[in-house]
């Protein structure tokens, strides 16, 4: 008896809402838009929950999303917070419909599109239409399968197909849920939904049950809530296809139709459907959504604290690293500078970035006591500071967005993704799982999709806010989340390489680091070359003229030389082939440990340079002799005779130009030192070398110095193959 009344009631209900549906229709009809309302509250993660119902929304172009920070931030929600979603709701038109969701530890995701969701939310007959946060529900990231459902769960579901057979019975559910929702809540009855839930319904409807503090009579809980509020109400999962596609599946024997809930709950330990759910649309750059910001919110840019401990061993290329952090583009007047370095280790570099940081709240280099994340959080307050950048030596910053990307995430322990530059088994500063690969790795790290992922650890380069400073200090855990928005961040550099006891230890770096090393020291001109964007200057037949290192590798190559001090003086050339003939005073790379460093130089560079030069050049390049000449014209050794270096070919290098007179002449001819045959002068700047196939009878001589002191270097190579068809003739 009871179950009938309560189904005549419902028929009641239903027939009064069709009545006012046809009525609405008429003075609104297709222009009835669907504004979707997120509640944050003071805990900031939940913004992170919040960001998947926001890009659901963006991807399925509801036009119409706003946010409503510090929701509830006093621990109970005050007249205030709902003061100011009446304001907002008062500014829609009542007849549209509202979607007010505060996930609370839930992520929520909008599945159905605005004008599917809309001829759905009208054809129920409903002005309104509640969901209370689910409890303990997980749903699959993979295949979509029920089998990790554990036996409360399964009743629960039950219940729920149970309760849609059984009207009268449904309808008496509904009015004890609504009864039940109001304990604890200061008899409003909204508060449990507000709180923690969904809300959807007409604008007007739900701002005059906000007033009224009560629900209106033909409200609906949806009992089906666990995994879907009021979709096509089937009890389903979500499947997850990556990259980047995600469908959902209803339960067995259910209606195949069933594909477009309106509303997915997921728990947030899920950090693959997490990413799923947050990347699944076109991302942040595209949402047009409004945030509403609380008052005492400051105008002025967050202040940042950057540690960088470099007090540990020797650091490979700092100069850049330090660079990377000075061209940063964050206004300096908010960022505070803590360098932890080592007493007489790398001086110049640091003091060199104290002088061109001009402009920084402050620069603290501190070479007495070791840092901690402790003795960082206690600087943190100190300075007042909102987050906190942990730099090791081992990140070099190409991008100066980078700190600007990294406070914009928002997050509580946030990096950017950067890696190694090796091919293979490259690192990043990155965990997803400890239990193994994920297929998320790969589309991370080649950034098929881009965006904000949350991840089981971050490393080598970490922002902190500072709320997580505070969280860590008393042992409880934050999330970690991985920024890929950018294309090109900065690299990881490797450790390894450094040579105790040398002027300048980078130059040693091209093994561990070659990207690094190349960027510095070779000539930018050379790849061009090489990739056939610019021509080489021909000084003679087979003879070129190329740019070959920067003027800073030859300054240091020099000073290298100069702090062995070790020269090997000759009056003549004492070796068995006839050709050479020159006095010499000269430092050979055996000697200060750089030949097996230098071969990486010669079966890279030069081979793929002799092979954009002459052709088809096969050639595996093997050292004869590379040594660094030292001519002076206050010694002996002011120049060298003619001769034939007798290798597959030679580079001349200049290594200075701060000279007169000097220089090397070249001659071609049928036999040894034809003087009938034309001189080809090669001219001398730094960093520039002369290629010399020696095979064609090219001989050289030493021009005599005026004044000064010549340094060169040269490179005399062997091949294991001649050069092939469309290089150099062999002239013999």
């Amino acid at each position: 008896m009871v179950g009938a009344r309560y189904l005549l009631l419902t028929i009641f209900v239903l027939m009064l809402a069709t009545l006012g549906k046809t009525k609405g229709q008429e003075q609104k009809g297709d222009d009835a838009g669907i504004h979707v309302i997120t509640l944050v509250d003071e805990k900031n993660d939940s913004e992170e929950l919040n960001s998947s119902l926001i890009y659901s929304a963006c991807r399925l172009d509801y036009k119409d999303v706003k946010v409503l920070r510090k929701w509830c931030s006093s621990g109970s929600c005050e007249e205030e917070d709902l003061l100011r979603l009446q304001d907002h709701l008062a500014s829609l038109p009542p007849d549209d419909w509202a979607v007010v969701v505060n996930p609370g530890s839930e992520f929520v995701y909008l599945m159905a599109s605005p004008e599917l969701a809309k001829q759905k939310l009208e054809d129920s007959g409903r002005t309104f239409i509640v969901a209370a946060q689910p409890k303990n529900i997980e749903i699959s990231g993979n295949d979509g399968n029920n089998e990790n459902d554990d036996n409360a769960e399964k009743e629960e579901r039950e219940q729920a197909k149970e309760a849609q057979t059984d009207d009268g019975e449904n309808e008496k559910k509904m009015e004890d849920l609504i009864t039940e929702s109001a304990g604890g809540e200061e008899g409003n009855p909204l508060m449990r939904f507000l709180r923690g839930g969904t809300i959807l319904g007409r604008v007007g409807a739900v701002l005059e049950a906000l007033k009224e503090k009560k629900m209106p009579e033909d409200a609906m809980v949806d009992t089906s809530a666990q995994y879907v509020l009021f979709g096509n109400r089937i009890m389903g999962d979500l499947g997850v296809e990556v990259p980047i596609n995600t469908r959902f599946i209803p339960e067995v024997g259910g209606e195949d139709e069933a594909t477009a809930p309106f509303v997915i709950y997921s728990l947030e330990n899920k950090l693959d459907f997490y990413n799923v759910i947050q990347f699944v649309g076109a991302g942040p750059n595209y949402c047009p959504f409004t945030v509403e910001q609380p008052l005492s919110q400051r105008e002025e840019q967050p202040r940042i604290l950057v540690s960088l401990d470099i007090s540990g061993n020797w650091v490979p290329f700092l100069e850049e690293i330090l660079q990377g952090l000075l061209k940063q583009n964050y206004p300096r007047d908010r960022v505070d500078v803590w360098v932890t370095a080592k007493s007489g280790q790398q001086e110049k570099e640091v003091e060199k970035f104290k002088e061109d940081g001009e402009g920084y709240s402050s620069i603290l280099v501190n070479t007495n006591e070791s840092v901690d994340m402790n003795s960082l959080r206690l600087k943190c307050v100190e300075l007042s500071c909102d987050y906190l950048v942990v730099m090791e030596p081992q990140v070099l910053l190409d991008d100066p967005e980078t700190f600007t990307t990294l406070v914009a995430s928002n997050r509580p322990v946030v990096a950017p993704f950067i890696m190694e530059m090796k091919s293979k088994r490259a690192k990043s500063n990155m965990v997803y799982s400890y239990e193994g690969e994920s297929q998320w790795d790969e589309l991370i790290s080649k950034r098929t999709v881009k965006g904000i992922f949350q991840v089981m650890k971050v490393r080598n380069i970490v922002m902190y806010r500072r709320d997580a400073l505070e969280k860590m200090e008393k042992g409880e855990k934050v999330k970690h989340f991985i920024n890929n928005e950018q294309s090109r961040v900065g690299y990881l550099l490797d450790f390894r390489g450094y040579k105790e006891g040398k002027q300048h230890p980078d130059l040693w770096g091209m093994r561990h680091n070659r990207f690094m090393w190349f960027r510095r020291y070779l000539h930018p001109e050379v790849l061009q070359i090489i990739r056939k964007e610019k021509k080489p200057e021909m000084v003679g037949p087979y003879l070129y003229y190329v740019p070959f290192f920067t003027e800073r590798y030859c300054r240091e190559m020099i000073e290298e030389m100069e702090h062995h001090g070790k020269w090997f003086d000759k009056e003549v050339d004492d070796r068995e082939e006839a050709a050479h003939h020159y006095s010499s005073r000269n430092i050979n790379f055996e000697e200060i440990g750089y030949a097996d460093d230098y071969h990486i130089i010669l079966n890279s560079v030069h081979k793929e340079l002799l092979a954009s030069i002459y052709g088809d050049f096969k050639g595996v390049p093997e050292a004869s002799l590379i040594f660094v000449l030292k001519y002076s014209s206050a010694t002996k050794y002011g120049t060298f005779t003619y001769h034939l270096d007798g290798g597959s070919y030679t580079f001349n290098i200049a290594l200075n130009d701060g000279f007169t007179g000097g220089g090397i002449q070249y001659k071609l001819g049928n036999r040894y030192f034809d003087e009938e045959e034309e001189f080809l002068v090669a001219h001398n700047r730094t960093g520039w070398a002369v290629i010399q196939p020696d095979r064609p009878l090219h001989s050289h001589r030493g021009v005599a110095l005026e004044s000064g002191t010549r340094y060169a270097m040269i490179n005399i190579i062997d091949t294991n193959d001649e050069f092939s068809k469309g290089g150099p003739k062999w002239i013999l």
